[in-house]
């Protein structure tokens, strides 16, 4: 009764050594995005930059506060700006 057919045709087409989507297959992407099939990484992975970015306010907020609270030197001069790099670096390649 149902038949299948065999699509013969590639969205991604080569140009010049890079992959591109042709017309069907932005097509079927823009779909893809309306139907909302992307799980939340995929979304984290389009916002990483800003994620990246909040999360370095965030450490510089904390950092200012111990500073302005007077906290020991060697917490906010040496290890809250390790932590920052630590948190921020992961925050970026975590999800590269």
């Amino acid at each position: 009764m149902w038949e299948t057919y065999r699509c013969e045709v590639t969205f991604p087409q080569e140009e010049s050594g890079k992959y591109r989507l042709n017309p069907m297959g932005k097509d079927a992407y823009s779909l893809l995005l309306k139907a909302g099939t992307y799980d939340k990484l995929t979304l984290f992975q389009k916002k990483r930059f800003g994620a990246t970015i909040g999360n370095a306010i965030l450490w510089g907020i904390a950092i200012i506060a111990a500073a302005y609270l007077e906290v020991n030197t060697i917490l906010w001069a040496v290890i809250l700006p390790f932590n920052v790099f630590i948190s921020v670096s992961a925050t970026y390649q975590l999800f590269k």
